[in-house]
């Protein structure tokens, strides 16, 4: 037994210890960098990354070590919008260089052991499908980028530094007008600036100073017959008026009115009516007889009450009514609105008030607008705009604005200057304002563009900007087909407003690319009287399809350089150097290329023609693209 004891103690089995695999971490990362050297991966990776420093670049290093001086004046609330503009828009240029880099890349980073094939051989393409896909599908990426994103982007950054340089000028010129207390023209240009930037702590006390300067100028007007020192109501809007309702009371109704009035012994509204019927009614009617007779019986009535301080209000307020509307009926628009704008105030339900504060109004937006208008303004802001106009009489206009805002259906201008030369071009007359207004007019059934030249507050009569007429000795009495020049305040252009907002492109856009294609062909067709050549929007358009059309056929000899020189045995980390260095000299490449094809495309067009180069270069990128494809597949391992 025991010996059994020792022999089953000798053959017990023995547990032995797992051994523990060491894991090679520097092969694992080989294995996930060369997994991630694929065609489809690395195109959406290296540009990403890309974007991201980019987008760095421009938010966080701070304005001055950068070379954009447009970007160091911009308003607070311009300038994250800005920088990323910026570096989107960096990152557009640098799109072609990118994606061909990533293309190349993984030929080089990643060795290629696997078995030769032969020519035109289907596991060939098989091998380099993934990158002929990711080429494609750049092409179409790039497309939209220059076509669409890019001058949205451009746009914007170029509306933000226009629009902080606006608002710095007008807020400096507002505070030197202040000094001066020259209210007026301080209360136009601190609205052009508030417009942009309506919460800058800043210029908290120059609104203040403002504001109490224009009151002060309020309160100086002169007094008008009958009664004064009215407080200036608000604005009032009356809705759901038609032309009908605003249009005078006939004859015959407000004589009916008046004798309703007299009955019921409310002598001030008698008299007032009978006087209303007796300027509508026609000369020796029996209507205008009967109506001064009524008027004649309640203002005996009147004389031989003692009027209350209400009743004396009250005709004081009919006397005013009565000024005003007959100012009305002389076409004295401004003076009427005020009139009747501050009875608004006093008597806001008064009918005839209400109505003819309507009418004057709209009769002051015919010759005039309101300085708040440009202060409830959004569009598109041009600084510098200057163009040339063709004048149906013969000659040319010449328009040049500080500021230049515009909008589908109006635009305004800020220190306007017109000059106008006849067929001979010597100057014919010369108009200046500090503020304008221009909008789309229809003049015997064609379409114009009407330049208000007056501004007027809405509140105050004394607050307003009149335009500064200069006639040359040589002009004669005739000076065009302009509405009331000189002296006036108004003016045509003989230029339909859409093609007025074209003109006004070119003007003021430091770069073309903020373009769409739609906008270059529709001012080749349009600007053409207006002094611009057509070949420049039509290369222009050539440049970016150009651009979207070749940049596939570059992209696939891309792929073909980068598999005639892939790595077969080199060590994949040695090839990082090539992330930095592709993308300049790809870069550099892709600039040289689209530089040349401009100039071949301004060539192709002034010889053959916009219609015949665009069948041409689209024919040159098919062909390019066709060669490109079968040089890749007579390629072999």
């Amino acid at each position: 037994m025991p010996e059994k004891a020792a022999k089953a103690k000798k053959e017990k089995p023995v547990k032995e210890k797992p051994v523990k695999v060491k894991k090679n971490r520097k092969k694992f990362g080989i294995n996930l960098f060369t997994n991630l050297m694929s065609a489809p991966k690395i195109c959406v990776l290296y540009p990403l990354a890309a974007l991201i420093l980019f987008v760095i670049y421009h938010t966080l290093i701070p304005p001055v070590v950068k070379t954009l001086a447009e970007d160091r004046n911009l308003l607070p609330i311009f300038k994250m919008k800005t920088a990323f503009s910026s570096a989107l828009l960096m990152w557009i240029d640098f799109f072609p260089a990118l994606i061909f880099s990533a293309l190349v890349m993984p030929f080089g980073l990643k060795p290629d052991f696997e078995t030769p094939e032969k020519r035109f051989s289907p596991a060939f393409f098989n091998r380099l499908k993934p990158y002929i896909f990711s080429a494609l599908a750049s092409a179409a990426i790039f497309a939209v980028l220059i076509l669409m994103v890019r001058p949205s982007l451009y746009n914007y950054r170029q509306q933000a530094r226009v629009k902080s340089m606006i608002y710095k000028n007008a807020i400096e010129k507002a505070a030197d007008y202040a000094k001066r207390d020259d209210w007026a023209m301080a209360v136009g240009f601190f609205a052009v600036g508030k417009k942009i930037w309506a919460q800058d702590p800043s210029t908290a006390e120059l609104e203040q100073n403002i504001l109490t300067g224009r009151e002060m100028l309020v309160l100086k007007k002169p007094e008008r017959e009958g009664i004064s020192g009215i407080a200036q109501p608000p604005d009032t809007k009356i809705e759901g008026k038609s032309k009908n309702e605003r249009k005078p009371v006939n004859a015959a109704t407000a004589l009916d009115l008046a004798v309703k009035a007299l009955e019921e012994k409310r002598y001030n509204d008698a008299n007032y009516l009978a006087e209303l019927a007796s300027n509508l009614a026609k000369p020796g009617s029996a209507i205008k007889s009967s109506a001064e007779r009524v008027s004649q019986t309640a203002w005996r009535s009147i004389s031989r009450m003692e009027m209350t301080a209400d009743e004396e209000r009250l005709n004081l307020m009919y006397h005013q009514k009565q000024t005003g509307y007959d100012a009305l009926v002389a076409e004295d628009y401004l003076r009427s609105y005020y009139i009747f704008h501050e009875l608004l105030f006093q008597i806001p339900d008064d009918p005839d008030v209400v109505k003819y504060h309507d009418v004057s109004r709209d009769g002051v937006l015919s010759i005039a607008f309101f300085i708040d208008e440009m202060e409830k303004s959004a569009g598109g802001e041009i600084e510098g705009a200057i163009f040339s106009l063709p004048r149906n009489t013969g000659g040319r206009m010449v328009v040049k604005a500080d500021y230049l805002t515009t909008m589908e259906n109006e635009s305004y201008a800020s220190r306007l200057e017109i000059a106008a030369f006849d067929g001979n071009n010597k100057p014919a007359f010369r108009v200046e304002t500090p503020f304008a207004k221009i909008k789309p007019v229809n003049i015997n059934g064609e379409e114009r563009s009407l330049v208000l030249l007056r501004a007027v507050d809405r509140n105050s009569e004394r607050v307003r900007w009149d335009p500064l007429w200069i006639e040359a000795e040589n002009a004669g009495a005739n000076t065009g087909g302009e509405s009331g020049v000189p002296g006036g305040f108004q003016l045509i252009l003989d230029i339909n407003y859409g093609d007025f907002l074209l003109t006004a492109m070119p003007a003021g856009s430091e770069s073309l690319r903020s373009y769409y294609i739609g906008d270059f062909w529709n001012a080749a067709e349009a600007l053409e009287a207006y002094g611009y050549a057509p070949e420049v929007f039509y290369a222009e358009i050539l440049n970016l399809l150009g651009d979207a059309l070749n940049f596939l056929p570059l992209a696939i000899f891309t792929i073909l350089i980068g598999w005639r020189f892939r790595s077969r045995h080199r060590p994949p980390f040695a090839g990082l150097p090539m992330a930095v260095i592709l993308p300049l000299v790809f870069n550099g490449l892709w600039s040289l290329a689209s530089s040349n094809l401009k100039n071949i495309y301004i060539m192709l067009i002034l010889c053959a023609g916009f219609t015949a180069a665009l069948a041409l270069s689209i024919a040159f990128a098919a062909l390019l693209f066709l060669i490109s494809m079968i040089i890749l597949a007579f390629q072999h391992g």
